[in-house]
């Protein structure tokens, strides 16, 4: 016969010689004191024997009550039952088939469970605390596992979750802790409390063993790089660096910042730090050095929230925002910028709290001082945004519940699976967790018509393609959409962009929207051109960005309006010239063609293949006479059309020769050159007497008279000449 008694008692055995509180064993008629302790339950399972504390929230254990010699041991420290006070009392322990539950009364005490014969306990209902104040959260980057920290204004509770929530820490004096999970293994937890040098650090969650650090710098921020690294901030600005878990710690490194207020692991051995003056250190060894970016993130900034690109390993990409109201989000490139660029449309009202990324979006953090609310900014485009770049705003807060998103010194986090955010409102007297998953940046819309490749036929009468419909599933919670279509499948020569619906909101499952030349609003408009290939794609531009969906094409055929009309020379003509000019009828909208020209039907061996830009060639080598030529055309651009009708003309036969003549005279004028002799005197001259003829008859004497009068002139103009040298 065997039993066991807890007993409390307030005054000695008869004889005063021990305290007759503790655990008892009694078997047959003989006891045995395992425990001298006051107990308050005890419980027994035929091999596990359990005890609990009147005063305090120890629970005991003896995994062997039934030895000769045995005592029982404690739970481990910051392992029990709620918290470790005076105040706290009257621990009821009980076996729960292969657990050990456990609960008590007082000062944040809670009903426990242990699954290790009650060496440890995690609370997990009835927890006596008031979450009016929750200061940090972690998440695993699955999300599966989540932690939060919580002042009640006296004392501290750390909670985890995976699969269901408990309480793994209760300590006291803790004001302003941040907790610190490392990126590979959720279940190694640092707890650090912010302006002091403690740290607590757990390397299973929490869940069974915690070891007190203590760090050798105040802490201001920290970045664990994996189970056993881990860096400290100080509000110098130094760094310190544990490779032991916190057991030790090396020299602080000055980052060359001024004071210190963000510190972020990017890889291994990668860190970069933000002031509390717009400035951003980094260091590529450990932190043993340090460079500090020598342009401030903006003029007058603040505080600093700094990341680096989820592909910083590739591109070298890290962003920053501050805390001053008025300013935007900026990127650097290390290495290769020499200063921030702006990549936010605008300004942002309010501070910047936090940054995170996920599946290449990016996510900015705003809280707005003057309303106390909150915003989420999205961009899905963070590595190639620009000042231009318009980022999509979510409003974390309704009519009626304001939350203010704005915990130090890194209010936003993030975990893998549809781009899930997490944020603690700090609003006083409704802390809170709050989550949120980016359903639309993950993924873009599934289309459905028209199918990829779809041939779109031309309208023989109009001369124009048919109207197209595009359709596509709801996305998510979607009620806005872009229709982006192009003449390029890289979306560099847009058509048109095409808002869906063109105002208000739509909630539809199956969205549509036609577009072609017939339609007149809201960018609808296209006169799509035959023969050419388009390609298109939607996104959620409402309540956020979505990713693209996927790219199709549209064929538009080529139609009839793409086949120049010959013009010169006409088919069958005959050429007046051995090197003729071909003309041909414009093709709307075509502004370069090609030109053929060959000696064979078959067009094979072409004497000319040309691209031109008009609508007309001349040949630079003279054509054979009498020979017979083919030619033909063709739009090359901006629409590839069909061959015109092949066109003959037969070049002229070669003229005859001319008839045999003289040889030309040539005959050149030389101008005459006057010599004037000296002057000679005129010859004497002398007539003889005339006899006197017989008479005559007045008609011969008008005849001699006429004779003699032309005879003078003779012989004067002989005297005229025979003065002149030639």
């Amino acid at each position: 016969m065997v039993a066991f008694a807890a007993v409390t008692a307030n005054t000695s055995t008869a004889d005063g010689a021990t305290s007759a509180s503790g655990i008892w064993r009694f078997k047959n008629v003989a006891d045995k004191q395992i425990s001298t302790a006051k107990v308050a339950s005890v419980d027994y399972d035929g091999t596990n024997l359990i005890a609990g504390a009147w005063t305090s929230n120890v629970v005991y254990n003896c995994s062997d009550p039934l030895a000769t010699s045995r005592t029982a041991a404690s739970a481990r420290a910051n392992k029990r039952p709620g918290l470790s006070v005076t105040t706290h009392e009257a621990i009821i322990a009980r076996w729960n088939g292969a657990d050990v539950i456990a609960g008590g009364q007082g000062d944040m005490s809670a009903f426990a469970v242990s699954s290790d014969n009650g060496l440890t306990f995690n609370d997990i209902s009835l927890i006596d605390t008031a979450l009016t104040n929750i200061t940090d959260t972690a998440v695993s980057a699955d999300g599966s596992v989540i932690y939060f920290v919580s002042d009640d204004g006296t004392d501290l509770s750390l909670f985890r979750y995976d699969g269901s929530w408990q309480r793994v820490l209760a300590v006291g004096t803790m004001t302003d802790a941040i907790i610190r999970i490392a990126p590979d293994d959720p279940d190694v937890v640092y707890l650090a409390d912010r302006g002091t040098t403690t740290v607590y650090y757990s390397n299973n969650g929490g869940t069974s063993k915690w070891f007190l650090r203590t760090c050798n710098v105040s802490i201001v921020d920290l970045a664990v790089e994996s189970a056993e690294v881990v860096y400290a901030i100080e509000a110098g600005g130094t760094v310190s660096k544990s490779t032991y878990a916190g057991f030790t710690w090396n020299t602080a490194k000055d980052t060359t910042l001024d004071s210190g207020r963000t510190l972020v692991s990017v890889m291994e051995d990668y860190l970069l730090a933000g002031s509390g003056n717009g400035y951003v250190a980094y260091s590529s060894d450990g932190g043993s050095t340090w460079k500090k970016i020598s342009k401030a993130i903006q003029s007058g900034a603040d505080n600093v929230s700094v990341i680096a690109d989820a592909d910083f390993a590739n591109n070298n990409l890290i962003y920053a925002g501050t805390d001053q109201i008025g300013q935007d989000i900026k990127r650097y490139e290390i290495g290769v910028s020499t200063d921030w660029s702006d990549i936010f449309s605008g300004t942002i009202a309010g501070e910047v709290r936090g940054l995170a990324q996920q599946g290449g979006v990016l996510y900015a953090l705003e809280w707005d001082v003057t309303t106390n609310t909150s915003a989420l900014w999205q961009c899905t485009t963070p590595t190639t945004a620009t000042s231009g770049t318009g980022w999509n705003e979510k409003d974390t807060s309704t009519s009626t519940d304001q939350v203010s998103l704005n915990a130090y010194p890194q209010a936003l986090k993030s975990s893998a699976g549809s781009n899930k955010l997490w944020a603690i409102d700090t609003t006083g007297g409704s802390n809170n967790i709050y989550s949120f998953s980016d359903t639309l940046a993950a993924s873009g819309p599934v289309l459905l018509g028209p199918a990829d490749a779809f041939s779109n036929p031309v309208n023989t009468v109009t001369g124009n393609a048919n109207e197209i419909s595009f359709s596509w599933e709801r996305l998510s919670t979607a009620t806005n959409y872009k229709l982006y279509i192009s003449y390029d499948s890289g979306f560099k020569e847009s058509v048109t962009t095409v808002d869906v619906p063109a105002s208000g909101t739509t909630t539809l499952s199956t969205v549509a929207i036609a577009v072609g030349p017939d339609r007149t609003t809201n960018n609808q408009q296209v006169n799509w051109l035959p023969g050419k290939t388009y390609y298109w794609r939607v996104k959620v531009v409402e309540p956020l960005n979505s990713a693209y969906s996927e790219t199709r094409s549209i064929i538009i055929e080529p139609g009839a309006a793409l086949v120049p009309t010959i013009l010169s020379p006409a088919n069958g003509a005959t050429a007046g010239k051995q090197m003729p000019s071909f003309s041909w009828s414009p093709v709307s909208g075509s502004t370069e063609y090609q030109f053929v020209l060959a000696d064979n039907v078959a067009m094979t061996s072409p004497m000319v293949n040309a691209t031109v830009t008009t609508t007309g060639y001349a040949v630079t080598t003279a054509l054979e006479y009498g020979k017979t030529y083919y030619w033909r055309v063709k739009p090359l651009a901006p629409v590839e059309g069909n061959w015109s009708a092949i066109a003959n003309f037969t070049v002229m036969d070669k003229p005859a020769a001319p008839a045999a003549t003289q040889p030309p005279v040539t005959i050149t004028q030389v101008p005459p050159t006057f010599t004037i002799p000296a002057a000679q005197p005129a010859p004497t001259i002398t007539i003889p007497p005339i006899e006197q003829p017989a008479q005559i008859a007045p008609a011969y004497i008008w005849a001699i008279i006429i004779i003699g009068a032309v005879l003078v002139i003779a012989v004067i103009v002989l005297i005229v000449r025979t003065r002149r040298t030639v």
